[in-house]
């Protein structure tokens, strides 16, 4: 509430007042009653547009954790269907290890031949010998066809 309208909001109506000085008085209260139901209305209008956004926003969410609960059932009964996969580094590993390759010396034979090539060719290009293409993009060797 403004101090403007408690300044006007008597406590009592004096009985020493005069007729002008009551009906001053009257309508400082009928003033001052009018900007508060004015108020009230407003704000009464803010808490309405404020509970229905509240509502959608509600809704909102109950429809997001609705989808968000049917994804992961999905992703669920996706998971027991998958058949067993090996990732690139574990492949990298077997051939390593198990075959005994020597990636280093693959990896240093590649590079020599690239290099070679990179003096005429620049950072980006694709060069074919000893039966396959190398694909390099920005100085990186990034597929082998």
């Amino acid at each position: 509430m403004s101090e403007r309208c408690i300044q006007y909001l008597p406590i009592k109506t004096a009985p020493f007042l005069g007729a002008k000085e009551r009906r001053n008085m009257t309508i400082k209260i009928a003033e001052t009653k009018k900007m508060l139901v004015s108020q009230l209305q407003k704000i009464s209008a803010k808490i309405e547009s404020k509970s229905n956004e509240k509502k959608e926003i509600i809704a909102d969410l109950l429809r997001l954790e609705n989808k968000q609960k049917n994804i992961k059932e999905k992703i669920k009964i996706l998971a027991k269907k998958q058949n067993f996969t090996i990732s690139e580094h574990a492949m990298l590993r077997y051939v390593q290890r198990v075959l005994d390759v020597n990636t280093d010396l693959v990896e240093e034979n590649i590079l020599k031949k690239i290099e070679l090539a990179s003096k005429k060719l620049g950072e980006t290009f694709e060069l074919s010998f000893d039966g396959f293409t190398v694909v390099v993009k920005n100085k990186t060797v990034v597929t082998i066809k």
